[in-house]
């Protein structure tokens, strides 16, 4: 009786005192500006925590604080799962190159090249990677049908003479709203200029260049328009450096089917590959422009 009236009597000056059993342990839970600590003990050892002139502390079983820090983890993760994730910027899209070099034969079917009738054509077919035009009676040739600038552009293809002995890969090409032909081999083999400048063939004017060609042999062939001039090269020879200046171009008759982009052949049986076009740069078309000892 004197042990009970002695808890009485510290209960009502202290408060009451929780009992120990064995094997239940406890663990002190004290907030902390806002973070959660936990520390094993007894639960009436410890004294209270202060800070900052305030301190709270509660009483739990290990098992309800596993419980309920498992749960928090769950949500924290929960948090993480939904927050929507990075995205990396999008690429801005590619700027494809306006002087690049577009590609107008695929080496393997004609694409948006036509056959015109001129009128006693030999056979046009694909071979071998190249375009064939057959030997005919008089002309036999091809014709673009695609998109094309009118000047400041570049083109170049190779050319053959399989047989015969007129000219082959003789191009016809845009000059602003005109045309003209850059003959290769005509007139028997050996003339080189332009057809028709001021209304005179490449024969006839002072384009006119007489090299020799050899049967079965590729060469290439460069045509450069821009608004100042008219210029040709075969292989690394410059044939034709002309200013467009107050001339008037035009085509001869016979290749009338083939603006404003054709190549033809007369009485000879030929061969075209790789025929490119691509637009001058500004710094090209400037560089066309100035003033040369030979204008």
């Amino acid at each position: 009786m004197h042990q009970e009236a002695s808890r009485r009597t510290r209960e009502r000056t202290q408060g009451p005192i929780r009992r120990h059993h064995p094997g239940r342990a406890w663990v002190i839970v004290t907030t902390v500006l806002g973070a959660l600590t936990i520390s094993d003990g007894q639960p009436a050892a410890a004294g209270p925590l202060r800070q900052g002139g305030q301190s709270s502390f509660r009483f739990a079983k290990i098992g309800t604080v596993s419980r309920r820090l498992a749960s928090r983890r769950r949500a924290c993760r929960t948090n993480e799962t939904a927050r929507p994730a990075a995205t990396a910027p999008e690429a801005a899209p590619a700027q494809s190159d306006p002087f690049a070099w577009t590609l107008l034969f695929d080496g393997k079917t004609l694409g948006q090249w036509k056959v015109p009738v001129y009128g006693g054509d030999g056979e046009v077919r694909v071979r071998d990677g190249a375009i064939e035009l057959g030997m005919g009676v008089d002309l036999t040739g091809i014709t673009w049908t695609g998109e094309l600038p009118r000047t400041n552009y570049e083109l170049t293809l190779e050319g053959m003479r399989l047989d015969g002995n007129d000219f082959f890969a003789t191009t016809t090409f845009p000059v602003g709203d005109r045309c003209c032909s850059l003959v290769v081999g005509g007139w028997g083999g050996t003339v080189v200029g332009i057809s028709n400048v001021d209304f005179y063939d490449a024969y006839n004017n002072n384009t006119a260049k007489f090299r020799s060609f050899e049967n079965k042999r590729w060469y290439r062939i460069r045509i450069q328009v821009s608004d100042a001039r008219i210029e040709a090269w075969i292989n690394d020879e410059q044939l034709v450096d002309l200013p467009r200046g107050e001339h008037k171009f035009d085509v001869r008759m016979e290749v009338e089917l083939s603006k404003p982009l054709g190549v033809t052949s007369w009485c000879t049986k030929s061969a075209v590959r790789d025929l490119r076009l691509r637009r001058l740069t500004p710094e090209e078309v400037a560089a066309a422009a100035e003033v040369r000892e030979s204008d």
